[in-house]
């Protein structure tokens, strides 16, 4: 077995220089590009430095791998925020890397363990809310079966290895863990470069060049009714969703997602329906005859039912605050919102 574990290493390693190989001549390097360098680099390290026969032949450059290989739960954290297009967290990601690279100085044998699954497993449960969440918003197809298996496979794995351990002795479930682990490894790997070589790479472009060629006039007309719904205002609809936006214009969910991508630009819903509703609240702000009403109502005006998620989506398209823009567009310094935390 434990010859199988390390040949199972060595293919996971060099699936992984292949894979890297392949980003880095991707023709536009994508986020999710380096964050899947670096969660490989740091996975082959740990997978080196965990099996004891390669950690023996590794003696001179085991510190840094071991450095590398401490960081990877943070890396795969990155790789999957920016995989799935989830921007807001990733300031987290020094924090992360140094928490994961200190803790072993910071606590004692007894309380690594604690300690790093601590911070480990609600890491690995926010991927998987993101994944499970974002997944009929997506618009991408490709991405959208990734998040379906990476739901499915990580947790699976999480509860093999958590009945291994508490069911096997220590001295016993070394190897089977291990093996599991490469094992996995091998798969994922496999199956993430079948999915990243056939993949359209301008699908992940962070916008696609809008107005492409209709395939048909079924395809043209839908897209006529999907203006005419957004000039209604639909996207100000609180809860709007893909499918309740499908359902309005009568057609499937997979047709909508496609006129959306191709057509429009977008890789999620969300995005659409935050630029549409942002765009109405620039308007709203910049209208002198509005000028004194509440931010909070014009967030509740284009659609938002809390005023958090309209700052954090203004300032991320505009690079100011609701106030800062009201203000610049006005030409005025005057507090012009009496609500105290307005952005």
């Amino acid at each position: 077995m434990v010859e199988l574990d390390i040949l199972m290493r060595g293919g996971f390693i060099a699936l992984a220089l292949f894979l890297i190989v392949h980003c880095l001549r991707m023709r536009e390097k994508l986020p999710f590009c380096w964050a899947a360098v670096a969660f490989l680099v740091a996975k082959a390290s740990y997978l080196l430095v965990s099996a004891p026969p390669l950690d023996d032949l590794l003696i001179e450059i085991r510190p840094y791998l071991i450095a590398i290989a401490r960081i990877s739960p943070a890396l795969l954290w990155w790789f999957a925020m920016s995989l799935f297009d989830e921007p807001r967290s990733r300031g987290l990601l020094p924090v992360l890397i140094i928490y994961f690279s200190l803790s072993p100085y910071l606590f004692d044998a007894a309380l690594h363990n604690l300690a790093h699954n601590l911070v480990l497993f609600p890491l690995m449960f926010h991927i998987l809310w993101v994944a499970i969440s974002g997944y009929r918003g997506d618009l991408i197809a490709p991405r959208r079966r990734f998040r379906a298996v990476f739901a499915v496979v990580t947790p699976l794995v999480a509860i093999v290895i958590g009945v291994i351990e508490l069911t096997l002795p220590q001295s016993e479930n070394e190897i089977y863990l291990r093996l599991l682990q490469s094992s996995v490894f091998l798969a994922l790997a496999l199956w993430f470069m079948t999915w990243i070589t056939d993949l359209d790479k301008d699908l992940l472009l962070s916008n696609r060049p809008k107005g492409q060629i209709y395939d048909d006039d079924e395809q043209r007309s839908e897209m006529s009714r999907l203006q005419g719904l957004l000039n209604a205002d639909i996207h100000r609809t609180e809860g709007l969703t893909i499918g309740s936006l499908a359902e309005a214009m009568e057609i499937p969910e997979h047709r909508l997602r496609r006129l959306i991508n191709y057509h429009m630009g977008y890789r999620n819903i969300s995005e659409l329906i935050n630029d549409r509703r942002i765009d109405d609240a620039k308007d709203k702000l910049s209208d002198p005859s509005l000028a004194t009403r509440q931010i909070t109502q014009i967030a509740f005006d284009v659609g938002y039912g809390s005023l958090a998620p309209f700052n954090r989506a203004f300032r991320q398209r505009t690079g100011q605050s609701p106030k800062e823009y009201r203000r610049a567009s006005l030409g005025t310094d005057e507090n012009l919102d009496a609500a105290p935390a307005q952005g």
